[in-house]
């Protein structure tokens, strides 16, 4: 790794050229010529390297997941209009003396 270039001003960025230790030396002088530095090492690491995306057709990788969904508060609120929808039915029936399917 290595960084390249120089500059000379109160902001500095430079950008690494790969992943290992860098030694980065900072020289300052003011207006009357006095000088002071530091020097400090710098681990670079690389950017991790995203997973390519699925190909269409392939299947999903193990590990779980998926799924889900079951206790949203949409799909609760139409289990519950599918319960009282049902009762209502049923109630309906009774009080016209319909015969309604077995249990």
């Amino acid at each position: 790794a290595g960084f390249s270039g120089a500059s000379n001003g109160p902001d500095v960025a430079l950008l690494a050229s790969g992943a290992g230790t860098v030694t980065v030396d900072l020289l300052i002088t003011d207006d009357s010529g006095q000088q002071s530095s530091a020097q400090r090492s710098i681990e670079v690491i690389a950017a991790p390297v995203p997973a390519p995306p699925p190909q269409p057709g392939a299947s999903a990788p193990a590990g779980g997941g998926g799924g889900g969904g079951g206790s949203s508060l949409l799909w609760v609120g139409l289990l519950g209009l599918a319960v009282a929808a049902l009762r209502h039915t049923r109630r309906r029936s009774q009080a016209t003396g319909a015969a309604l399917p077995p249990r």
